[in-house]
């Protein structure tokens, strides 16, 4: 009788142990599933975290690359060179695609170069329109002097100009009361191209006699560039 107290007794305290580690062992689990979610739920952005998208370096690269003052100043003598062939061609469709028509004649002289021309000057309300300026154009070339576009273009090294803003010669010849400057300059937006005449002062020296050696006359063309085209902005002319 005693020896089945006994057996009884070890066999409940046996089975309490073994009660107590599982549920120590099912808090344990609880506890690691716990602290498993919040860490999880650290990484998943809130409505008030701020989030950052994956930068793509390689698009990044490119597009600092074509709005660097590098590549504006190779896309601005691109221009130069489009300019360049069509005056050399003397293509008026070419040329016409340097100015934005119609053109007013506080931007550059409309009128006294054809009486045919000014009527239709007249007509479109004072202003130079693109058929006009087409139609009669080896009036207006003679009398803006645009060969020496031509000159200016042969005479200077544009490409120059992409590590630097300013291009310039001048060019004298034998027996000439003139000589020629021709400049091409860059100032933010703004293109000048200069051409000139001036009186050589050898030439003066050797013909001392002479009032008048040279007919000295300036043409400033001043062009915007937009990042893509190059326009006609003023004409500034003296002499």
């Amino acid at each position: 009788m005693i020896i089945a107290v006994l057996i009884f007794v070890i066999g409940s305290l046996g089975i309490k142990l073994f009660l107590e580690k599982i549920e120590n062992l099912i808090m344990k689990r609880i506890a690691s599933i716990i602290i498993i979610f919040f860490a999880f739920s650290s990484f998943i952005p809130s409505g008030n975290r701020t989030t950052y998208e994956p930068v793509n370096k390689d698009l990044a690269y490119i597009q600092n690359k074509q709005t660097s003052p590098q590549h504006n100043r190779k896309k601005l003598l691109q221009e130069l060179q489009k300019m360049k062939i069509a005056f050399k061609a003397k293509e008026k469709k070419g040329i016409s695609k340097f100015f934005k028509f119609p053109l007013d004649d506080s931007a550059i002289q409309v009128y006294g170069i054809d009486s045919k021309a000014d009527l239709e000057v007249q007509d479109n309300r004072g202003r130079l329109g693109e058929k006009t300026f087409e139609k009669y154009f080896s009036r207006f070339y003679q009398y803006y002097q645009m060969e020496q576009f031509n000159k200016l273009f042969q005479n200077l090294n544009t490409y120059s100009l992409l590590k630097k803003d300013k291009a310039k010669c001048e060019k004298h010849y034998k027996n000439s009361g003139c000589y020629y400057t021709y400049e091409v300059s860059i100032e933010g937006d703004e293109i000048t191209l200069l051409y000139a005449t001036n009186s050589d002062e050898d030439y003066i020296e050797k013909h001392p006699n002479e009032s008048i050696v040279c007919a000295e006359h300036t043409w400033e063309w001043v062009f915007i560039f937009d990042g893509q085209k190059l326009y006609f902005k003023k004409l500034f002319e003296a002499g």
